[in-house]
């Protein structure tokens, strides 16, 4: 896996920030009244994580859902919704579920790797040698056991991953994304390994508390990305 590739975490996080610096410039040269806290930014916390998790892993229920709460409690907040929020959430609420019948299960066939959205997820012998972890307002402890891990990827958001990689054979320098929103993870890395951490940590961290050999000939690098969260390896 190429070590230097661009996530989607980074880039949508990047964006965020960007929008955030041009918007201050934006005060300064041409007298725009842009804030951080505006009336309502709390629904960001909704639909950011929603709209990532969409984009990433395929359109859902439950996120669709989340979505359109956000937004529309982000309208109602700036004072543009002509009715109540419950006037128009509930047909709104309809309207989706309507579709969702409709097309629901083609977007199950492509979630399968989503189940982990919403309840805790504990896999004990998974042998994915590249695989993509989610955890999205809940918990997942997977333990994997791949003869021939290349690496893969962890994202948690708002809730909490635990990777245990002491059964899985790295056989070659090896990188492993770890993004951590508003959420944590927790890495059991071989000893018989290097641990190399990287990243971003954004009102957030990252550490590496494990023993290593001295003689271990392959490298497992770990690019870290924290967003009001946590990385822990060990």
């Amino acid at each position: 896996m190429n070590s230097t590739r661009i996530t989607l975490s980074r880039i949508f996080i990047g964006l965020i920030i960007i929008g955030i610096g041009v918007g201050y410039l934006g005060n300064a040269l041409w007298n725009w009244n842009f804030e951080i806290f505006f009336d309502g930014w709390w629904t960001l916390f909704l639909i950011l994580p929603a709209l990532y998790i969409m984009i990433k892993w395929k359109i859902n229920l439950f996120c669709l859902l989340v979505f359109a709460a956000g937004v529309l409690l982000l309208l109602n907040a700036q004072q543009l919704l002509t009715a109540g929020f419950w006037a128009i959430f509930l047909p709104v609420v309809a309207i989706i579920f309507g579709l969702y019948i409709i097309f629901g299960r083609a977007l199950r066939r492509k979630l399968k790797s989503f189940d982990s959205l919403v309840r805790n997820k504990h896999l004990s012998g998974d042998s994915s040698s590249c695989p993509q972890y989610l955890a999205v307002f809940g918990s997942s402890r997977v333990k994997n056991v791949s003869p021939n891990f290349i690496g893969g990827e962890a994202t948690a958001v708002f809730g909490g991953i635990s990777l245990d990689l002491h059964s899985a054979a790295i056989n070659q320098n090896t990188t492993l994304e770890a993004n951590a929103i508003f959420g944590g993870i927790e890495i059991f890395a071989p000893e018989n390994v290097k641990v190399e951490l990287t990243g971003l940590p954004i009102f957030g961290k990252f550490s590496d508390k494990g023993l290593r050999r001295s003689d271990a000939q392959h490298t497992l690098r770990i690019n870290c990305f924290t967003a009001f969260g946590g990385i822990t390896i060990k």
